[in-house]
């Protein structure tokens, strides 16, 4: 039986585990254009399964996009497709910040993110946001409903409308 590792090794290595999957995360999305699939442009193409059902955009729509934007400095075009993508890659960018100093610190980074949020603060910063992205979804439902021509023409490209249709 080997001994267990000490517990800043293991933090060590999840820091170095986050930071590696961020930067992965913001090279693909420098890297990929959205709605393309190889070198050919898929209008309409989506994995929302929300959207795919309805029809309607979820609080998540348009994420993809954003970020593309966001790391490209394009924020006009980026707060277009789906402003809730500043407050993610503001943590994105936090944790990445946290992760680097805490592989530097052997385990020991600025904060730990578990502590942060068993605080009052911390998961009224929770509550605060999903009540946010909830609020924001039903603004975005309401305008996609309002610009349309009829209920209809939302819901003619959900699988409900292709299947009863």
């Amino acid at each position: 039986m080997r001994p267990a590792r000490p517990l800043e090794v293991q933090w060590r290595w999840r820091f170095i585990g986050g930071a590696v999957f961020i930067v992965l995360g913001l090279v693909l999305a420098w890297f990929l254009a959205p709605g393309t699939i190889g070198n050919a442009t898929v209008p309409g193409f989506t994995i929302c399964p929300f959207r795919n059902f309805t029809g309607l955009p979820c609080p998540g729509c348009g994420m993809t996009r954003a970020f593309h934007h966001l790391v490209h400095l394009e924020f006009a075009e980026a707060a277009a497709y789906n402003i809730l993508a500043y407050w993610l890659m503001g943590c994105a960018l936090i944790e990445l910040v946290n992760s680097i100093v805490g592989i530097a610190r052997r385990g020991r980074p600025l904060f730990f993110w578990h502590e942060h949020f068993e605080r009052l603060h911390g998961r009224i910063l929770s509550y605060l946001f999903i009540a946010t992205a909830v609020i924001y979804d039903l603004v975005r439902i309401a305008l996609v409903i309002h610009t349309a021509d009829s209920p209809a023409d939302v819901l003619r490209n959900s699988i409900f409308y292709r299947i009863l249709g």
